[in-house]
């Protein structure tokens, strides 16, 4: 998060619970996160009180895909409501200086990867991680004329070791309990 005021830390945590509560919400906890269903309203379906005890608890591991992470704030004027980025009512950025991949929106992030770790052991009572997949396209791949050119990818090297290594911190001094990372 850009987390430069307190409003812009609750944007950071509404921007996790919608991307990330509005499917892991029902399975752990037997529905969609409170501050979705009081902003979103009537458009979030509802469920009934069988399928919110057959949703609740209903994993065995959480099967996590994750690419890149965002800078979030609060924005400086309110849309109006009615779809999803609106309802959610947080700005995104990036930092500059971040690695970029050959799909503008992927960045290079890795200590967002371990937050975002972390928050989901806050968050769902520490359950188990598979990292089911996670990766980068390479600045300029398209243009990769070679095998011997295409396995010269440090761009991407870099990027696995970093977010191996920042998997390797959330389970090692977080106690994340990361079970596998697939790339």
């Amino acid at each position: 998060c850009a987390c430069e005021t307190s409003q812009d830390k609750e944007a950071a945590e509404r921007s996790q619970i919608f991307v990330m509560g509005w499917f892991a919400d029902p399975v752990f906890f037997g529905d969609y996160p409170e501050e979705m269903r009081k902003t979103c309203g009537d458009r979030l379906p509802s469920f009934t009180a069988e399928e919110k005890a057959n949703l609740r608890g209903s994993l065995d591991f959480l099967g996590l895909n994750h690419y890149t992470t965002a800078l979030v704030s609060h924005p400086l004027f309110r849309a109006s409501s009615g779809n999803y980025y609106t309802d959610m009512g947080t700005m995104d950025s990036s930092d500059k200086s971040w690695p970029v991949g050959e799909s503008g929106w992927l960045k290079d992030v890795p200590w967002g990867f371990r937050k975002l770790l972390v928050w989901i052991k806050a968050r769902y009572n520490d359950p188990i991680i598979y990292i089911t997949e996670n990766g980068v396209s390479g600045p300029k791949e398209d243009e990769v004329k070679s095998d011997a050119e295409g396995l010269n990818d440090t761009f991407r090297q870099t990027f696995m070791q970093g977010y191996i290594a920042e998997m390797y911190k959330a389970i090692k001094f977080d106690k994340v309990k990361g079970a596998g990372y697939f790339y």
